[in-house]
């Protein structure tokens, strides 16, 4: 993997931070001696101390969390890798003037490619009557939740009871012309479509029931009488005991097909200078960034400049019927790929060239 510049890394830090200060949970992301290397924003608040003065701390040295036992967890994570579940914690946030007492429990995960311990994350997880502890996949789910929100594509996070907790520009702005902040805490059927009960032709309910994620396209006339067809995707975010505590609703607004098409390119990209922009953390971060690929159905082939496979993600693995090891550091001229046709070749190699986005096209029967 070709090594990154200094300042190509900082890049990628203040994108990464970008990404986990999105997340509804604290974070505090240490390396394997126990020195902070980040926290987020949540982190913050739960920990009532500022992000300058914990960075690059040990936080072995902390007379609190000796006290609390939190030293000897980290310590124990970090030697063994195992992940340490920690006891409810009760803090005092501040929420605009007002103080709020929460209830919340710290989840120490160790972060180890390749079976070495590099470091580890402290989840810090808000607990209620439903919630249970957070595990790395429903992390990545956040942090997959938190990368759709810079892609154009419409985003709305409720609880079960259809209360709006997270929406961003683009989903409001398939319904209304509300500022995105003012919906919050409100019900989605009620300031969206104008309903008084949950709308008929909405996935949600189906989604609910099925437990798995479900489409349906619906009709709607916007503020200023525009008539549009909008696909809404519900998927119901569960806890590990089985627990519906979100659902993720993925609005797109498929009125015009060049209005689609121009979305869909930008999703690509969005997409293809993402996953650049990360390449530099696979090494500490393979788990997470392993998670995000293989949640894609569309088959993604990360490659170097040499034509080296650096990454294939599982729609693309299973289609082959190919493991990593078979595929991950070989050359594309060393496999015998069934579907690379010449008009494919060519275009990773103008795209190579030119540093734009190629299209080439390819046909295969994927086993069953």
């Amino acid at each position: 993997m070709p090594e990154l510049s200094k300042t190509r890394e900082r890049d990628l830090e203040k994108i990464s931070a970008g990404f986990l200060d999105h997340l509804p949970y604290g974070i505090c992301v240490m390396d394997k001696n126990a020195h902070v290397v980040f926290i987020n924003r949540r982190q913050e608040e739960l920990s009532s101390i500022k992000r300058k003065d914990l960075v690059g701390k040990c936080l072995f040295d902390s007379p609190a969390l000796r006290e609390n036992g939190v030293s000897a967890a980290i310590k124990s994570v970090l030697q063994t890798g195992e992940t340490h579940n920690g006891p409810e914690i009760i803090a005092d946030v501040r929420d605009g003037d007002e103080l709020v007492r929460e209830v919340y429990r710290d989840q120490i995960i160790a972060i180890q490619p390749e079976e070495q311990v590099v470091g580890a994350i402290i989840v810090s997880m808000p607990v209620t009557e439903e919630s249970t502890s957070i595990n790395q996949s429903s992390l990545a789910e956040c942090e997959l939740a938190a990368l759709f929100e810079i892609v154009r594509e419409g985003l709305l996070l409720i609880d079960d009871q259809y209360r709006i907790e997270r929406i961003n520009d683009t989903h409001a702005a398939l319904f209304t012309n509300t500022d995105p902040e003012d919906l919050i805490g409100k019900q989605c059927f009620q300031v969206l479509r104008g309903n008084t009960h949950v709308c008929e032709d909405c996935p949600v309910p189906v989604s609910l029931a099925a437990g798995a994620s479900k489409s349906n396209s619906i009709k709607e006339t916007t503020p200023t009488g525009a008539r549009k067809v909008i696909t809404l995707t519900a998927s119901p975010l569960k806890s590990e005991n089985g627990v519906v505590y979100r659902i993720l609703v993925c609005g797109r607004d498929i009125s015009m097909k060049k209005e689609q098409d121009e979305k869909i390119r930008d999703y690509l990209e969005e997409l293809r200078t993402n996953i650049e922009q990360r390449t530099s953390e696979l090494t500490s971060r393979a788990t997470l960034y392993d998670t995000i690929l293989d949640s894609f159905k569309e088959y993604i082939l990360v490659l170097s400049e040499d034509s080296t496979i650096i990454k294939c993600n599982a729609a693309l693995r299973k289609a082959l019927g190919l493991t990593p090891k078979k595929m991950d550091g070989k050359k594309i001229a060393d496999m015998d790929l069934p579907f690379f046709s010449e008009d494919l070749t060519a275009a990773i190699s103008t795209t190579f060239a030119k540093g734009s986005i190629t299209n080439g096209e390819f046909s295969y029967q994927a086993e069953d």
